[in-house]
């Protein structure tokens, strides 16, 4: 498995959707020949907000259109694709959106579990908008069983009304073809740093109003940690923070988000027979721990590379590093783009964390091998 977390997101958005099965729920008669015929007629992505950005994250415009159709992502994905004001090809939908029925066409739906993406997506059977729906979650926990079968929707975390709606409704099961999960509810920025990118975070946590909240965002925490785990492949062993002489009442949280990511792991684990998989590595250990373990540090600043860049360029997004460079410079065609510094940058990954001192002077030495390797670029 790769050793880094982009790549490993990357792989699950843009991999062949019915090889991304957590858990099969097609009749017993469905057959992999019908699968692959599937494969070769999808036209119609449907996603929503939140899935859309993760899926925006994870690859690229370019990633998107060179797939091969065949083996890859569906047709929308093709070449031929034109693209619309999102950024995503115009076959690309949101389920949010108005869109247009297309009854003769199947479609993939990637979507976060949330109650009013249930809505949407019962409107659409309702509707009989598409011909089959194969839905894949972006996040999932154990599911329920009901007979010795697993229950559909229970994959997903779905408040329970928006559950007992799907299981129970004819038009959706006969609409529903397959139920996977992606396990990717999470934002890469490098390959070993991920963030949630949930600005409530905090508040919900610390102010003292937001007390009856605390429960539910834990718990949603765990599942996209639990998300996490499942796609490095980890069971980790979990250690957390708790202060000797705590002075506020939210130390406690540490020990309460060990909690509910233990219970998480343990369920997914139950109903996941083959997680984690085999591995030479040891078993890895999560820390939780909390701003309260080193109070000084945000008033710090810090002389990496990293944090230079980042006084110096502008940051677009949140967390994209962009620079002005020329293109075919002194020619017709001449143009000031803007570049971004990212994961396939190498002297980007190398140096960012490294004391400016020490870049520096590693900086000197690489520049000079690189010249001795390549004469035909010193200067005349």
């Amino acid at each position: 498995m790769s050793s880094s977390i982009l790549n490993i997101q990357r792989d699950r958005a843009i991999a062949s959707p019915p090889l991304l099965l957590t858990v099969d729920l097609a009749p017993a008669s469905f057959h992999p020949a019908a699968e692959l015929t599937f494969c070769l007629q999808w036209k119609v992505l449907v996603v929503d907000e939140t899935s859309r950005k993760l899926i925006d994250n994870a690859v690229s415009e370019d990633d998107i259109l060179n797939l091969n159709v065949t083996s890859k992502l569906p047709s929308v994905y093709s070449s031929s694709s034109r693209c619309g004001a999102n950024g995503l090809p115009q076959d690309v939908e949101q389920i949010e959106h108005r869109r247009s029925p297309n009854p003769t066409m199947d479609a993939l739906y990637i979507l976060s579990p949330l109650p009013h993406i249930v809505d949407c997506i019962m409107a659409d059977f309702e509707r009989k908008r598409y011909r089959k729906a194969w839905l894949v979650w972006t996040s999932c926990r154990a599911p329920a069983s009901s007979n010795g079968r697993l229950v559909l929707t229970s994959l997903a975390v779905l408040d329970p009304q928006q559950r007992a709606r799907l299981d129970r409704s004819q038009i959706a099961r006969d609409q529903i073809a397959n139920v996977q999960i992606m396990n990717a509810d999470y934002f890469p920025r490098e390959s070993r740093l991920i963030t949630f990118r949930d600005p409530w975070s905090f508040p919900v946590l610390f102010h003292p109003g937001c007390n009856h909240l605390i429960r539910a965002h834990l718990e949603g925490l765990a599942q996209k940690v639990v998300s996490l785990c499942a796609s490095l492949g980890e069971y980790p062993v979990i250690r957390y923070y708790r202060p000797r002489a705590p002075t506020h009442e939210a130390s406690v949280l540490c020990s309460h988000l060990a909690r509910f990511i233990q219970n998480e792991l343990d369920q997914f684990a139950q109903f996941q027979r083959d997680f984690p998989p085999p591995s030479p590595r040891p078993r890895g250990v999560l820390l939780i721990v909390d701003r309260s373990m080193d109070l000084v540090a945000p008033l710090l600043h810090e002389f990496t590379y990293q944090s230079m860049v980042h006084d110096l360029l502008p940051i677009s997004d949140g967390d994209k590093v962009t620079y002005k460079t020329v293109i075919n410079e002194g020619s017709h065609n001449e143009e000031v783009k803007d570049m971004e510094i990212n994961e396939e940058d190498s002297v980007w990954v190398e140096y960012r964390h490294m004391h400016m001192k020490d870049v520096l002077g590693k900086l000197g030495e690489d520049f000079a091998k690189f010249r001795a390797a390549n004469p035909q670029f010193a200067e005349e």
